[in-house]
C-alpha cells in the first residue's frame, strides 16, 4: 500500500497490492530450549535480534545506542546481529567505544535455513531501518511469534500496531527504542499477547495465499483482453 501511494503521482491505473509472503511452516513449532542449546545461547539471557545488511539505511547505529541506553538502566541484554555488510567494521568500533562488546554478537551471514533458529531464541526482533519497503523479516519475526520494534517507515506502518502485535519508532531514535525495549522486558503478559497476535496475523501473508491473490490478478488481465 505504501508503494501504492508512492506510484500515485504518475497516474498509472489499477494498481493492485499483493504483499511479500513468507513459508509459515519453517517458523512453526520450534523449540526455544532447543534452538538456545544449539547456538549455545544460555536460557535466562534476553535476546534482541536483526536480521539484515549491515548497511548505513538499516539504522543499526542507533540500535547498539539504544542497547547502551537499556544498560545504563542495569537491564541484562545481549544483541545478536545476523548478517553483513559495508557498515560491520564502523559498528564494531561504536560497540567497543561503547563498552557492549560483551553484550552484542556479530553473527555474520547464515544460511536463509538457519534463520528460523535465530528467530526462536530471540524475545523481540528489531528493525530500526531508516527506509524499508514490506520488510519479509518482520513477516517471519510475527511467524515466530516475536514482538517487534520497527522504525515508523515504509510498509513497516501497515503491519505493526502499537501495543497490538508490536511497536512503531521514529527513525534514529535510540531513546524509543530502548523505551519499548525495557516495557517489552518488563511485561511478560504483553509479550504474550503480542506473540500470539502475530502469529495469527502472519497467517495472512502465507506464500500460498499470496499465490492465490497472483493467480486471480492474471486472470483479470487475461478477462480484460
Amino acid at each position: 500500500s505504501h508503494m501504492k501511494k508512492e506510484l500515485a503521482p504518475f497516474h498509472i491505473k489499477n494498481i493492485l497490492v499483493i504483499p511479500n509472503g513468507i513459508e509459515l511452516k519453517k517458523f512453526e513449532n520450534l523449540s526455544k530450549i532447543d534452538a538456545r542449546k544449539e547456538l549455545k545461547i544460555n536460557e535466562s539471557e534476553n535476546i534482541i535480534l536483526f536480521v539484515g545488511n549491515l548497511k548505513v539505511v538499516k539504522g543499526l547505529q542507533y540500535l547498539i545506542e539504544a542497547i547502551h541506553i537499556v544498560k545504563e538502566k542495569k537491564t541484562s541484554v545481549k544483541l545478536l546481529l545476523v548478517g553483513d555488510g559495508n557498515q560491520k567494521q564502523a559498528l564494531e568500533k561504536l560497540t567497543e567505544r561503547l563498552n557492549l562488546k560483551d553484550s552484542i554478537n556479530f553473527i555474520g551471514k547464515v544460511d536463509n535455513k538457519e534463520i528460523p533458529k535465530y528467530m526462536a531464541v530471540a524475545n523481540i526482533l528489531v528493525l530500526p531501518s531508516l527506509s524499508e519497503g514490506l520488510p519479509v523479516v518482520i513477516l517471519e519475526a510475527m511467524a515466530s511469534g516475536l514482538a517487534i520494534i520497527a522504525t515508523n517507515v515504509g510498509g513497516s506502518p501497515e503491519i505493526i500496531k502499537d501495543k497490538d502485535n508490536g511497536f512503531l519508532v521514529e527513525p534514529k531514535n535510540p531513546e524509543q527504542i530502548a523505551e519499548k525495549i525495557l516495557l517489552l522486558l518488563e511485561s511478560n503478559t504483553l509479550r504474550e499477547k503480542i506473540s500470539d497476535n502475530n502469529k495469527e496475523k502472519a497467517k495472512n501473508y502465507s506464500w500460498d495465499l499470496m499465490v492465490e491473490k497472483l493467480v486471480e490478478v492474471y486472470k483479470l488481465c487475461q478477462n480484460k483482453k
